[in-house]
């Protein structure tokens, strides 16, 4: 990916752009061997609205904010940029198969998958959370591609965004929303869990127990 340079005014991107879904090109243009071009495929011609835009701008939100995710990571682990807007997230399976995590801003989606391919019966060594195996490639990544690119490039707010106390952001229509049932808080309140970074022993996968025969 290259990026050379931005008009001064572009500092902040239309949302509904980031709602819409274009599909797959295989041929992204033609051209003869005099450099002109024959064909260029047009995505927008094809796009579709995918989400609400307010809805698709309210969930960059979410994980751009790096308070979101203090309680469980900590603050400024490698899901925040200290020197760029970007949503992000990670995942982890239940057993450490396999993680990986996501991050994007207007200019630039990167998605990096960390595991085995060595069968259903290997797995990473307990611990490995996206956070720890993905995210600091990810991190990396966004930081040379981003390198040269205003900080403050972000998404531009919807008309049906509106934003509420502690950096909070609601639809306009739902500004006020009464407790679901059987949403009620947890009891006891959990307390913050301390994790540490699993030592890498250097082994590669681990060979999970094998199957019970067949009957």
């Amino acid at each position: 990916m290259l990026i050379t340079g931005f008009p001064a005014g572009m500092l902040a991107c239309n949302c509904y752009v980031l709602a819409k879904r274009t599909g797959a090109d295989a041929i992204l243009q033609v051209t003869d061997p005099h450099g002109n071009i024959l064909y260029k495929t047009n995505a927008d011609q094809r796009a579709r609205q995918a989400i609400d835009p307010g809805v698709a701008y309210i969930m960059a939100q979410i994980m751009a904010d790096d308070a979101n995710r203090a309680p469980i990571f900590g603050f400024n682990s490698a899901l925040h940029w200290n020197n760029h807007i970007m949503a992000a997230k990670t995942g982890t399976t239940d057993n450490f198969k396999d993680a990986v995590t996501i991050a994007y801003n207007p200019i630039l989606a990167v998605g990096l998958w960390v595991g085995d391919i060595l069968g259903n019966n290997h797995f990473m060594i307990g611990g490995s959370d996206g956070v720890y195996v993905a995210s600091p490639g990810v991190h990396t990544f966004v930081n040379i591609a981003l390198n040269g690119v205003p900080a403050n490039l972000w998404y531009s707010k919807p008309p049906n965004v509106v934003p509420g106390p502690g950096n909070s952001w609601f639809l306009s229509d739902t500004t006020s929303i009464a407790r679901l049932p059987g949403d009620s808080a947890p009891s006891p309140t959990p307390t913050p869990v301390n994790v540490n970074v699993p030592e890498d022993p250097g082994t590669g996968p681990i060979l999970a127990s094998p199957p019970p025969p067949s009957p």
